[in-house]
């Protein structure tokens, strides 16, 4: 394919793919970093593990809401447990636990929640509708989103964690507690996203 060819064939693949995001075709497919998600999550609704419904609106009664992707089985979930707890007392921040495996149950939820002794809810998201729209990774991966849908802040909780089964003596980057303190300060949040480390979740396609 010579040079003429070949950057009329990227014009037509930009001007395709260009079609295709304004009809939202592509709108699963492309990788989501921040923006405002209000429309996205306020038609959610997910169950926690006793069964009652609760919808992701729920983030507009709230200064801040951090949805917290986690799995029971997950080590490093295991490991910040403590961590979700004192997430969950800081005034102002509603913490909201997202269960994205299928394999994870209402029975495997509520064990988890009961053993850690959360004080938050746990919803199960064994359709991975949460998990497609943010375009989660791994578990445990935090969003932080202010009253109006905004996502301030998405990654990991602070650097732990290196690579997989390795960590730090002593943590010495607090992402997302600098994340919370600046937003309530009304401060530029820098980073603004960081790349989680942790279980590795297995997509479906099973998503609306």
């Amino acid at each position: 394919m010579n040079n003429r060819r070949y950057v009329s064939f990227l014009a037509l693949i930009g001007l395709i793919t260009g079609q295709l995001l304004s009809i939202g075709v592509l709108a699963q497919t492309i990788p989501t970093d921040l923006g405002n998600f209000s429309e996205s999550l306020r038609k959610i609704e997910l169950e926690n593990y006793g069964g009652q419904p609760y919808s992701l609106s729920s983030f507009e009664n709230q200064k801040l809401t951090l949805l917290i992707l986690m799995a029971h089985d997950c080590p490093i979930c295991q490991q910040y447990t403590g961590k979700f707890r004192e997430l969950a007392q800081v005034e102002g921040l509603s913490v909201i636990g997202i269960a994205p495996s299928e394999g994870e149950t209402k029975e495997t939820a509520a064990a988890f929640a009961a053993k850690y002794k959360f004080g938050f809810p746990i919803l199960l998201d064994s359709h991975q509708v949460v998990t497609h729209i943010l375009k989660a990774k791994v578990t445990p991966e935090v969003f932080l989103f202010n009253r109006t849908g905004d996502l301030l802040y998405r990654g990991k909780i602070d650097n732990w964690f290196y690579e997989l089964g390795k960590y730090r003596n002593v943590v010495t980057e607090h992402y997302l507690d600098d994340a919370i303190a600046a937003a309530f300060a009304g401060k530029a949040i820098n980073p603004n996203k960081t790349e989680p480390i942790g279980c590795m979740l297995n997509m479906s396609m099973k998503h609306h």
